[in-house]
């Protein structure tokens, strides 16, 4: 394909697409947004739900609008994963924080900017950003090199300043681009574009700068949306991203690269994605019976809080795969009722997804949706609601008493209170068992 295009060609994808459905595959996953508005592969993953195969999208990333979000996908959204953390110290007592997938390195080494060593021949620019072949040996010998991100691939500039004999990198962040810890030919530490700013100030100094690469032990902290996983939009008709799952420093295995390695380290909703998709086959292999709209119910309406955040950025929350495994309650959804939607030009809101949008207006707006007992004996669920400052919502019936397998229908009332219409209103709708399963749907209401 062209460099300057990723050769993911629309008649490609659907091609594969099509090929995936005519296979039968269990679980359909794909690592990329779409278009705008409804396109032919959103078409063409119609037709995958048709089939009852349950469909991951990536939502997308670089602080953007979910594009295409049809609600017979499940879009993923990126939230904090391992915690791989590193730090820069000099001996003069500055620290540099970043991530770095390496132990480091204890003894006290020369710091170089790549700009100031390059190879005869090359250029500042070149070696700034450590190209292949950039870096003078003679001067990078044995030092630490300060890389700049750009141009090549990350694991490339590690690859050249080991050329260089080289024995680790720092590397700067573009602005606004998310940190990798990635695995590198030497140990590397991957740092912002503002803590790259204040390293540079650091080897102004007339005296030469030295310092050590340490590893910093992980955090246990809440889960939270990573600030580039793409949001959703207001003006759609369903939440999106329907969930959002780790997407940071993920271990994955690779059909290999030139260098010969099967692992590499993912960042990204590409990466949430496969994740998901992980999840939604396990779940069809324990449930055989369950349905694609079941899995997905299940993986939403198990998902934990990633905090004080409207779910235009979270969906349902983090996956939870331990609690995806007994949802208790679940959204069924005939995937025929998908494009009678689309011939009838009905609002998708009408659809029983496990998640409400629903606009703002000056009066009241009741909501219908049906759950089904997924326990295999009689349970007792009841409701509750949180969030909704500006109106007043309410469930009914509150409670349910439901056989295995019995379907019952509820509705969320929905009223504004005098005087107090935000721009976007969110909040959760509830259901707990006596079994300790809690089963939790997000309520957005743009105006």
């Amino acid at each position: 394909p062209d460099p300057g295009d990723d050769g993911c060609s629309t008649a490609d994808v659907v091609s594969a697409i099509d090929a995936a459905v005519r296979d039968r595959v269990d679980v359909l996953n794909l690592s990329m947004s779409g278009l705008r508005g409804l396109d032919t592969v959103d078409y063409a993953l119609l037709g995958a739900a048709e089939a009852d195969i349950p469909v991951a999208m990536a939502a997308g990333n670089g602080h953007d609008q979910i594009t295409s979000a049809q609600p017979w996908t499940t879009v993923v959204g990126a939230s904090t994963g391992p915690d791989r953390r590193g730090e820069l110290r000099l001996s003069n007592g500055s620290s540099f924080k970043g991530v770095m997938a390496a132990k480091g390195i204890a003894k006290t080494t020369p710091l170089v900017p790549g700009a100031s060593v390059p190879a005869p021949g090359r250029t500042r620019a070149q070696a700034r950003l450590c190209l292949p072949g950039s870096l003078d040996a003679a001067r990078v010998n044995g030092k630490i090199v300060l890389c700049e991100r750009g141009r090549i691939a990350r694991v490339d500039k590690s690859a050249a300043v080991k050329l260089a004999d080289g024995v680790a990198m720092v590397l700067v962040n573009a602005a606004r681009r998310p940190l990798s810890a990635d695995f590198h030919s030497v140990p590397t530490l991957h740092v912002s574009a503002s803590e790259g700013d204040r390293l540079r100030r650091e080897l102004r100094a007339p005296s030469p700068v030295t310092g050590r690469l340490v590893r910093v032990p992980d955090l246990k902290t809440h889960p939270r949306v990573l600030p580039w996983s793409a949001r959703g939009r207001p003006d759609r008709h369903v939440v999106e991203p329907s969930l959002v799952s780790p997407g940071f420093g993920l271990l994955a295995a690779t059909s290999g690269s030139g260098d010969g390695s099967s692992w590499e380290l993912l960042s990204g909703t590409s990466a949430s994605t496969a994740t998901v998709s992980g999840l939604s086959a396990r779940l069809r292999a324990r449930h055989p019976e369950w349905t694609a709209s079941r899995i997905r119910s299940a993986l939403m309406t198990s998902a934990t809080s990633a905090g004080q955040i409207t779910p235009l950025a979270q969906g349902s929350g983090v996956a939870s795969p331990a609690r995806s495994l007994r949802p208790g309650l679940s959204f069924d959804l005939d995937p025929a009722r998908y494009r009678r939607m689309l011939e009838r030009d009905e609002d998708p809101s009408t659809l029983n997804l496990p998640s409400v949008m629903a606009s703002q207006t000056n009066r009241t707006i009741v909501v219908t949706r049906e759950v089904t007992n997924t326990d295999r004996r009689h349970m007792y669920y009841s409701s509750s609601t949180r969030g909704f400052g500006a109106h007043r919502v309410s469930v009914t019936p509150a409670a349910v008493r439901m056989a295995p397998g019995e379907t019952r229908e509820f509705q969320i009332r929905i009223v504004p209170r005098p005087g107090t219409q935000t721009e976007l209103a969110s909040g959760w709708v509830s259901w707990h068992g006596a079994n300790g399963a809690r089963v939790r749907i997000p309520v957005v209401l743009p105006r």
